[in-house]
Order: structure tokens, then sequence, then C-alpha cells
């Protein structure tokens, strides 16, 4: 049975449909918990979504920021922010949907991953400077 030390979660997206803010934050809060109840030790990685394509109707793109900002309020010793909701929203000032993402709407592409794997790297590996 594996017990890990790290947890990455990373979800919102299909969220923002429907959830408000409040209800993603408990959500996150309620797997936190759970996963706590059998890995006490166990540390956090919270990845705020990257943004969506703006054309795209179904998503609520005002909660995006409101998601990051709720996934900030649970950040504490042992549970740290990926911020990819901020970086997305410098790199649309710029950048095209389709630069960004493998389908134009809401999947990064080999790009988009690299990203990401940046980002988190950045909260893994100590700053050696």
């Amino acid at each position: 049975e594996h017990e890990p030390n790290l947890v990455i979660l990373a979800f919102g997206m299909n969220d923002s449909a429907g959830r408000s803010a409040d209800e993603y934050k408990a959500n996150t809060q309620a797997m936190i918990d759970n996963i706590r109840e059998t890995l006490p030790d166990a540390e956090f990685i919270l990845i705020a979504s990257m943004l969506g394509n703006r054309d795209w109707i179904r998503l609520k793109h005002e909660v995006f920021p409101q998601y990051r900002d709720a996934l900030a309020s649970l950040c504490e010793p042992g549970i740290a922010l990926a911020d990819m909701t901020g970086i997305w929203t410098e790199f649309l000032k710029r950048k095209h949907d389709w630069d960004l993402t493998g389908n134009g709407v809401n999947h990064p592409n080999d790009f988009g991953h690299r990203v990401y794997a940046q980002v988190l790297s950045t909260l893994l590996v100590p700053d050696s400077r």
C-alpha cells in the first residue's frame, strides 16, 4: 500500500461551471481532511487552475481568481499553492488560447505542461542561490 508524503490536488476547471468559491474551498478542505485521516504527515500542493478559453461560455471565468484565493486561504505549513491562474492571466495578455492549449479550450499543450512542471519544481526544489 502506498503512503505518499506529498499530495497534489489539481481541479476546478469543470467546477467553474456551477460551483461557488465557497463550495470549491469546502470540497478542497474536505479532501485534505480525508487524506490526513490516513496520512497525517502528508503535505499538499494545491494547484489553482489555468484559465479556460474565454469564448467557452460554459465556464464562469470570474470564479478562477476566486478559486485561487480560496486555495490560498487554505495554505499553512505543509500546504502550498501553485498559482497557475495568475500565470495564465499574464500569458493571455500576450498569447492566444491556441498558443497555450492542446485543444483550444481547457487542456494545456506541451508548453503549458512545461510551465506547470516549472511552477511545481519551484515548490519542490530549494532555491540554491
